[in-house]
């Protein structure tokens, strides 16, 4: 039965959108992270002031902030924080969609070749084996194949 699956699934068909999603689950892995590595550092700047005043003497790319005041610069960061995790909600969001979408129509491909492959059987086929297996093949192993 899994041979059938395998060797009828037509991986050109999706590949684009499979590759969007391989793509994308690297890419949010990487939002996901960077999300979570911000509020350590966040937390450590509210806590010791001093620590984000070493951070702005001794980088120069930092240098613009030191003009800014130490509350304007936690609203910056914290400002910062919250639109990294907004960008990184609608990624996963746009991601969860496409994946439930190649999903969908993986499910419909197997079921509909699964269905006509015991369609194109003889009628031998189908006075041997029990119709409630076949239906069972149809719905729950497909079902079973295609979830992740």
């Amino acid at each position: 039965m899994l041979k059938i699956f395998i060797t009828s699934f037509e991986f050109y068909r999706y590949k684009y959108l499979l590759i969007f999603i391989i793509i994308g689950s690297f890419l949010s892995a990487f939002l996901e992270m960077l999300g979570l590595s911000l509020i350590p550092v966040f937390v450590s700047f509210l806590m010791n002031a001093d620590k984000l005043n070493y951070y702005l003497n001794n980088y120069e790319i930092l240098s613009f902030l030191k003009s800014f005041s130490y509350s304007t610069l936690i609203f910056i960061f914290s400002g910062f924080i919250v639109f990294i995790y907004i960008i990184k909600n609608s990624f996963l969001g746009f991601l969860v969609f496409f994946e439930c979408i190649f999903f969908i129509d993986f499910k419909k491909y197997l079921a509909k070749n699964t269905f006509y492959s015991y369609m194109n059987h003889s009628y031998d086929f189908h006075l041997k084996n029990n119709p409630s297996l076949l239906i069972r093949n149809v719905t729950a192993e497909v079902s079973g194949l295609s979830s992740y």
